[in-house]
């Protein structure tokens, strides 16, 4: 019974508001044409009346807006783990992390390490059509992960 009244009274509301204006006035006495309810001008603006955007310059240091490929913190570490043993093996530079003393060796975490090998392989092959997936074992972000003297790449 909730059920039709709510019905009834959607329809009703559907039909007043397609036969009368969006401010509340009946469209017959409205002194626009019908659905001509809109606000500034009703003729085409040209494209040279148009002044440009402003330009705002990046704040010095900034970096530029950017994705990065990542480890999903919330993968079982076998899934992880074989999804970067996929990415070394299929062009990441997995050098950077691979014994101490490499750049992005620390933190010494299989996240960590996937993280980086996941956004190598990906930045190289995305123009391909690499994805960032890895059996779902990786997610994009946009907030650079570099850290220290351990730069991730950004093509």
């Amino acid at each position: 019974m909730v059920i039709i009244i709510k019905r009834y009274i959607l329809l009703a509301l559907i039909l007043s508001i397609q036969c009368g204006g969006a401010n509340g006035t009946s469209r017959e006495y409205s002194p626009l044409p019908p659905f001509k309810d809109v606000v500034g001008p009703s003729t085409p603006v040209a494209a040279d009346d148009v002044p440009p955007p402003p330009y705002c310059p990046p704040a010095p240091g900034a970096r530029e807006a950017g994705v990065w490929c990542v480890a999903n913190p919330t993968v079982a570490s076998a899934v992880a783990q074989t999804a970067m043993d996929y990415a070394c093996a299929s062009g990441a530079d997995c050098d950077m992390v691979a014994a101490p003393g490499a750049p992005c060796f620390l933190p010494d975490t299989l996240m960590a390490h996937a993280s980086y090998a996941f956004n190598s392989y990906w930045q190289r092959t995305k123009v391909a059509g690499g994805t960032c997936d890895f059996a779902g074992a990786a997610m994009l972000i946009t907030k650079d992960p570099s850290y220290d003297g351990c730069r991730y790449v950004y093509m």
